[in-house]
């Protein structure tokens, strides 16, 4: 008999169990679609125990109540992407890739049972843009081969959480490089980097090849000139303007300003 009445109470509890997960429903998230996200957009889901949930743009999931944190990405080729940290590869040399225009947005949510919660996706520029003008005198534009502009100090690594600008000093110095082949009067070479490594001193390198196979070459220190640049708005390229003159008795020199579109004076402090 006390058998019996031992297997009743196993069955009872059995059943109000299920009939308690039955009553608690799921939170669910849902993404919007691909009306309202560009294409390319990587959306990714963390939980409160690190789990990363990957989902397509309209996705809608069912979730445990808790807290958990949305990381939408887009321009997001060549860069590996771990939770909220963002990163490109250095080469052995210390060369980095440029970056692409990465966007992105990073929303915290809580969900409890039976809510559904829709993301409000703001994606912001986490790239910024280096642009150099460069001029060159005492050269036939013929005569010249290729140009090459190197910005030394980049980093590589960014906290999407944080936004724009949280750049992680890097251990060794990386630099990123931008090539064109010939040369037109104040051509413009332009790189996408992730920031200016924290603690470094930039500075850039122009080389200048000519047909013949001789190369010369500038670097000068730009710390002043990128000092804001982590700071500064992403969406607005810092520009640089590179007068250049070779001779054959000392090579190429020359120095390396900041500029303003249509307007060719000093900049103050410059």
């Amino acid at each position: 008999m006390k058998g019996k009445i031992t297997i009743l109470l196993l069955v009872s509890l059995m059943i109000l169990t299920g009939c308690k997960k039955d009553d608690d429903n799921p939170g669910k998230i849902t993404i919007p679609d691909n009306t309202e996200l560009p294409p390319g957009t990587i959306i990714t889901i963390i939980t409160e125990d690190g789990e990363e949930i990957k989902v397509t743009p309209g996705a809608s999931i069912d979730v445990e109540p808790g807290t958990y944190r949305i990381v939408v990405a887009r321009n997001s080729e060549g860069v590996t992407i771990k939770k909220t940290i963002a990163s490109l590869p250095a080469s052995s040399g210390g060369e980095v890739p440029q970056a692409p225009a990465l966007q992105a947005d990073v929303i915290d949510v809580t969900v409890t049972n039976d809510q559904v919660f829709v993301p409000e996706i703001s994606l912001k520029p986490m790239t910024r843009e280096v642009q150099v003008r460069v001029n060159i005198a005492g050269l036939n534009p013929d005569k010249i081969a290729s140009v090459k502009v190197t910005l030394y100090g980049v980093g590589n690594t960014i906290d999407l959480a944080q936004g724009f600008g949280s750049v992680s000093a890097t251990e060794s110095v990386y630099h990123t490089s931008m090539s064109m082949q010939g040369y037109q009067p104040a051509s413009i070479l332009a790189m996408h980097i992730m920031g200016i490594s924290p603690g470094s001193s930039p500075r850039i390198k122009i080389e200048v090849t000519t047909k013949d196979g001789q190369v010369h070459e500038l670097q000068q220190d730009v710390t002043q000139a990128l000092a804001g640049f982590n700071t500064g708005d992403p969406t607005q390229p810092v520009l640089l303007n590179a007068d250049l003159t070779v001779t054959t008795e000392v090579g190429m020199t020359g120095t390396i300003k900041p500029w303003k579109p249509g307007w060719e004076g000093e900049i103050d402090g410059f």
